[in-house]
């Protein structure tokens, strides 16, 4: 699901090859998104950023989506990083 909603937002951009990386990729590291899950109890805060950053692409915000957007992943990235340490 978490993929399925990530490649929504990232589908208008009409690239198939750039789209393909990203799933390699999210494919890569979800083993280690779900440790930050379990271990940072990361799910209900994950799950509250992806509905403001749905909100923000229905509000027809695209500048506040980005926002979101890059927020959401460095903070699941730095997150990742403590609990790996």
């Amino acid at each position: 699901a978490n993929w399925r909603f990530h490649r929504l937002l990232y589908a208008p951009c009409k690239r198939p090859r750039l789209l393909d990386s990203l799933e390699t990729l999210w494919r890569a590291s979800d083993r280690y998104l779900r440790v930050v899950w379990q271990e940072a109890a990361w799910q209900g805060r994950s799950q509250d950023e992806h509905r403001a950053i749905l909100q923000a692409f229905r509000d027809r915000k695209p500048a506040e989506a980005a926002r979101l957007v890059s927020r959401h992943v460095l903070a699941a990235t730095q997150a990742l990083v403590k609990v790996m340490r």
